[in-house]
């Protein structure tokens, strides 16, 4: 059931990330508080729920939801703020920009390795 809950999260966050975002949820992840970057965290924390009331009651899914949205939002204005504030901000072309990216990938990956653990070990 472990492996089936994260492939899911881990489907789930794909799509969330590169088909669902828009560009309004993108253009300000790197201001603290910005309502673009915090409506993409919250759909992530909602597709969180779906996937996972699959596997277990809503009460709890809902909690590991709103983690993941928490995580999320902080995870991505960590990431785009330092390569916003990088001089100059961190552009495609640049081999740190795709060391973010991964970075940020990976500690999405890790949040949901973190979210399937809480639900077998608590």
């Amino acid at each position: 059931m472990e492996f089936a809950i994260l492939s899911w999260l881990l489907i789930k966050h794909y799509f969330f990330d590169y088909f669902v975002q828009t560009k309004y949820q993108f253009s300000d992840k790197h201001q603290y508080g910005g309502p673009g970057g915090m409506q993409h965290a919250a759909l992530h924390g909602l597709g969180t729920v779906g996937v996972l009331w699959y596997f277990m009651g809503w009460e709890t899914a809902a909690l590991f939801g709103f983690l993941d949205a928490v995580m999320h939002y902080h995870i991505d204005y960590i990431k785009s703020s330092s390569m916003f504030k990088a001089n100059p901000p961190l552009t495609p072309n640049q081999q740190q920009y795709w060391i973010m990216h991964g970075l940020d990938q990976m500690a999405h990956g890790l949040t949901y390795i973190l979210i399937v653990w809480l639900f077998t070990n608590l």
